[in-house]
């Protein structure tokens, strides 16, 4: 995984958009929790919770 520093943060260059995990459509929980497990397992520390 690559890192950038983003206001004096270091961060994945990648990151995850978690807002469909919380939206009306949203995968089970089990599911929901499986993908940020798989996230972070691959080095992502930029999670997006913003709802728009």
């Amino acid at each position: 995984m690559r890192y950038r520093t983003l206001g004096g943060l270091r961060v994945s260059a990648v990151g995850l958009g978690a807002m469909p995990l919380s939206i009306e459509g949203r995968p089970e929980e089990e599911r929901a929790l499986a993908t940020l497990h798989a996230a972070l397992d691959a080095g992502v520390t930029l999670l997006d919770t913003a709802d728009s």
